[in-house]
């Protein structure tokens, strides 16, 4: 499976960061998508973080119907600081694997 990686904005080149750095900067990102959105969990890879979110409604609630579908997670790269979207029609490993692959090539 192949994906288009996409920038998402607010990214900028800088020095490594530490996964607190890179929390702040999603929880951040997610308060200014203009829905009440949080973060669902949240894992590392070699190359950075990746985190889940979703609506704080139904984190709170567990209700079905304030469930958002479509939620991919979003990588933060700890070398670049850049934010990529990725999908959610395939587990996160897998995103993240081809994430590390297109990386390689550029």
């Amino acid at each position: 499976m192949t994906f288009v990686l996409q920038i998402l904005p607010n990214a900028k080149d800088e020095q490594m960061i530490d996964f607190d750095d890179a929390r702040g900067k999603i929880e951040t990102y997610l308060n200014k998508s203009g829905v009440d959105l949080a973060i669902s969990r949240s894992g590392s890879f070699s190359d950075g973080w990746y985190f889940f979110y979703q609506s704080k409604r139904y984190l709170e609630s567990g209700d079905l119907s304030d469930l958002l579908l479509g939620m991919g997670p979003i990588i933060v790269d700890k070398f670049t600081e850049k934010f990529y979207a990725l999908g959610s029609s395939n587990i996160g490993t897998n995103y993240i694997e081809e994430y590390i692959r297109q990386k390689k090539q550029f």
